[in-house]
């Protein structure tokens, strides 16, 4: 199986994870994604995408310990 590095472009992002993770544990997820969509409401472009992407990270970073495949 090929599998692809994650790529992070975002310092802000990766530290959002990093804290939504040592706050909530299995819930971080969830809280990104309600975080973009608040940043989405708000029309707050930039916040936005940063959560999306923190809510990647997370995901992938549990599929690599889960053992998950990560669509």
């Amino acid at each position: 199986m090929n599998k692809s590095p994650l790529v992070i472009i975002d310092h802000t992002a990766l530290i959002w994870a990093q804290d939504l993770i040592a706050k909530h544990g299995a819930n971080a997820g969830a809280m990104a994604s309600e975080h973009a969509r608040t940043s989405r409401q708000r029309e707050n472009l930039i916040h936005f995408c940063r959560w999306r992407l923190a809510g990647r990270i997370i995901a992938t970073l549990d599929a690599q310990t889960s053992g998950k495949v990560l669509h």
